[in-house]
């Protein structure tokens, strides 16, 4: 009775095992069963032989064993890299089954000769690895030197713009690969030139006549950098700046107050006072450039509403500009309003008058600053 009970089990796993079987070879799982056209349905050989070993003693089995070509088709073979099985399906017609990839079929002579070639179905061949160089070379790349000053330092321009005391800019410039060179800097209608020291460096205070208050730095091969600084106490005074081009040797000149000439209220370039005057409530002048190799100017300030001055511009005449026509400006700002320039433009008279000065007195008698 239980070896009745046994076989009955048996029986209904290898049905349950067959119809798991048949699933999986629709599904693709086990490629390499063929479930043919003809009228029996009967399934062709298809192998894959692992290269790795011998054939498992499964296989051998069957090997020995190959049917002559007068009996029924051998049971399909179902190899991979790890074992064998052998499966006879017998698929009744109408089964709804889709035609599966064709398989290579094994030549029933393979057998016979104990020749088990590695077949696989072509529709799940694996892909063939790409091939690599045995040496990868890395591309050229070439990395530009930067060009560096005599102490090390990167060539190029910076400037560096802050808010100073009295409306001032405190400009710092650094041109490392320009030592001793001219740099022409602007600001608002004012322009004069300087020159970096031997490192290639120039640091100076320029009186702002607005806010925000735009500088501009150039250097002779074209190189230009700009900055833009706030200056919120501007509104606290009042400035008149002259500027020219050229060795013209020109000179502001400030009264203050009605004040004599060559008296203390007088504010010219050989007595131009500090800046800290300004919290006395006087005024100061700043000398800016080099006339005698570019730009120059002179800025004079006062604090807004303090007191009044009256202005004039001297131009000695030298042999440099004696005969010559002269060019010049004169600004003006009063408590952080608009600049207002004014071109000045006379002659000088010939070089017979060299020592003498040319006062300018009647072309500036509006220029007047007046306290409030």
């Amino acid at each position: 009775m239980a070896n009745r009970r046994l076989g009955m089990r048996v029986v209904s796993l290898a049905i349950a095992g067959g119809g798991i079987a048949l699933f999986a070879a629709q599904a693709g799982v086990i490629p390499s069963v063929d479930f043919g056209s003809g009228p029996d349905r009967a399934t062709t050989a298809a192998l894959s032989v692992p290269t790795s070993s011998q054939p498992p003693a499964a296989l051998a089995v069957l090997m020995a064993g190959a049917p002559s070509t007068e009996e029924a088709p051998p049971p399909a073979l179902i190899v991979n890299d790890t074992y064998v099985r052998a499966q006879a399906l017998d698929l009744p017609d109408g089964s709804g089954f889709a035609a599966p990839p064709a398989l290579v079929e094994v030549a029933m002579g393979a057998w016979e000769d104990g020749l088990m070639p590695q077949i696989r179905p072509a529709a799940f061949a694996p892909a063939m690895a790409p091939a690599y160089p045995d040496t990868v070379e890395a591309p050229a790349t070439t990395v530009a030197e930067q060009a560096l000053s005599p102490f090390g330092l990167p060539c190029g321009l910076e400037i560096t713009a802050e808010a100073g005391p009295a409306a001032t800019i405190a400009l710092g410039i650094a041109a490392p690969c320009h030592p001793g060179e001219r740099v022409t800097i602007a600001h608002s209608g004012l322009t004069f030139s300087a020159t970096t020291d031997a490192v290639g460096l120039l640091n100076l205070d320029l009186p702002a006549l607005e806010s925000p208050a735009h500088v501009t730095v150039r250097l002779d091969d074209a190189s230009e950098a700009a900055a833009l600084v706030s200056l919120p106490d501007i509104a606290a005074y009042d400035r008149v700046a002259l500027a020219w081009d050229g060795d013209l040797g020109m000179e502001l000149h400030a009264l203050e107050a009605g004040a004599d000439w060559f008296s203390d209220g007088h504010v010219h370039p050989a007595a131009p006072r500090d800046a800290a005057v300004a919290a006395e409530g006087r005024g100061y002048l700043v000398l800016l450039g080099e006339a005698a190799t570019g730009m120059a100017a002179q800025v004079y300030t006062l604090p807004h509403g303090e007191t009044s001055a009256e202005f004039s511009v001297d131009a000695p005449i030298t042999r440099a500009n004696c005969a010559s026509r002269a060019e010049a400006r004169v600004l003006r700002m009063e408590g952080g309003g608009r600049v207002e320039v004014t071109p000045l433009g006379f002659t000088y008279p010939g070089c017979e008058a060299v020592g003498d000065t040319l006062v300018l007195q009647n072309a500036l008698r509006d220029l007047r600053l007046a306290a409030n």
